[in-house]
């Protein structure tokens, strides 16, 4: 069974920080450029000096810049964003969830995690003693059990607010109504969760947990990780993708030798760059649909859902019609770019953002992009239910929920 439990949650102190934007916000390219108290300080996926952490994480505690709630409690979090001109809202819930081997088939992954060093997330947490950043998973509530529940925790007070120099409006509540946890913990007790973001931090949180039991003494929080959830049915989850850029100079044969290649199982039209992006959205309701820049010219791919019949034939069906499956497990192979190195962390540069790929295009820093037309949600949820994962840095949930917003202490938390 999934165990999630209630927790006290520590968090920025209002009474001395009035701006929570400023140090929750997007870290700064340099380091330097960081507010006083910004989160980073403490927690950066880059961070290497875990002592430091620790260090300024006590103080900051002892300072009072950060307060805990008084009695443990879930936490609802609903964000107001826009998205292609469109306003939208989701409401995530932030709990402390077990960490349960992949193995038991409770939590189940969605993707291949790069081939990163799990030790710094460990060693993080070892230093801390505390549950940083949250790990976004999905659950199934498509009767909408949980809708009338969000609203009762909606008419008390809200414990944050804030809106973040993106324009997402952030809004956290507490409920500490043990009798009212108790029932959803109960019905979530019944549910697979997917984990959407953060496969790296779930994996350092299984890590700690093993090591902690080798420890003389042992907090039953640490046990647990920081979690918070969306319903896969709530409209405002909103899935992006994250389009490549390949870096690595050379990788590839000239263009013509390229579009021949491609043409043995796609249709290949050449279009004005401008343009690309609409016809892969406008296509992409019927077939596969891809795009790549390369050597100053945009291609369209298109070809009927999904993989040939004769590639990657031990796969799911689920697997096997996704579109970033195609990009990998065919084109990559057409092109001849090796399995080995398109999973490694320094062979591609990820953005759910196509301006951002091809400005680092355009200014050098890579041979060629290729671009995505999202996957579904139930999409992922059907390859992590046939026990498969996606390629690596397939989805990008937006919008992200902030690091540092709320974190958990193991030696307070429960």
């Amino acid at each position: 069974m999934v165990s999630l439990q209630p927790f006290r949650a520590s968090h920025y102190n209002p009474a001395q920080i009035t701006d929570l934007a400023a140090v929750l916000a997007p870290r700064p390219r340099h380091k330097e450029a960081l507010p006083p108290h910004h989160f980073a300080h403490i927690y950066s996926p880059e961070q290497s000096d875990c002592l430091r952490s620790a260090k300024t994480l006590s103080q900051w505690l002892a300072e009072g810049v950060f307060t805990t709630t008084a009695a443990p409690g879930f936490y609802l979090h609903r964000q107001q964003f826009t998205l292609n001109e469109q306003a939208r809202s989701r409401t995530d819930l932030f709990v402390m969830c077990e960490a349960i081997p992949f193995e038991d088939q409770l939590v189940l992954p969605h993707e291949r995690t790069l081939d990163l060093p799990q030790h710094h997330g460990l060693e993080l947490m070892q230093a801390t003693g505390a549950s940083l950043s949250s790990v976004f998973s999905l659950y199934s509530d498509h009767e909408e059990f949980l809708a009338g529940y969000f609203e009762e925790v909606q008419e008390n007070p809200p414990l944050l607010q804030f809106t973040d120099p993106e324009g997402t409006r952030h809004t956290l509540w507490q409920d500490a109504i043990p009798e009212r946890v108790a029932r959803i913990s109960a019905w979530f007790r019944g549910r697979q969760l997917y984990i959407a973001d953060g496969h790296h931090r779930y994996q350092s949180a299984l890590a700690y947990r093993q090591w902690q039991a080798q420890q003389p003494t042992a907090s039953p929080a640490g046990n647990f990780l920081l979690m918070h959830l969306a319903n896969i049915y709530d409209p405002g989850l909103c899935v992006l993708p994250n389009h490549r850029l390949l870096t690595s100079q050379g990788a590839l044969p000239p263009l013509a030798e390229v579009v021949a290649r491609l043409q043995r199982y796609f249709t290949v039209e050449a279009l004005p760059g401008e343009a690309l992006l609409k016809h892969m959205a406008a296509a992409g309701s019927q077939l596969t649909a891809l795009g790549i820049d390369y050597q100053g010219h945009s291609l369209l791919l298109t070809r009927p859902k999904g993989l040939p019949e004769d590639i990657a034939t031990t796969r799911s069906m689920s697997y096997r019609q996704l579109d970033v499956a195609v990009l990998h497990d065919l084109v990559f192979e057409l092109l001849g770019l090796p399995q080995e190195g398109a999973s490694q962390p320094d062979y591609f540069l990820f953005s759910p953002d196509p301006t951002q790929i091809r400005t680092w295009l355009r200014t050098g820093q890579g041979e060629a992009a290729f671009y995505l037309n999202a996957s579904s949600v139930r999409e992922l949820c059907g390859v992590a239910m046939a026990g498969e994962t996606m390629p690596p840095k397939s989805t990008h949930f937006h919008p992200k929920s902030p690091d540092g917003m709320l974190f958990a202490s193991f030696a307070h938390a429960f």
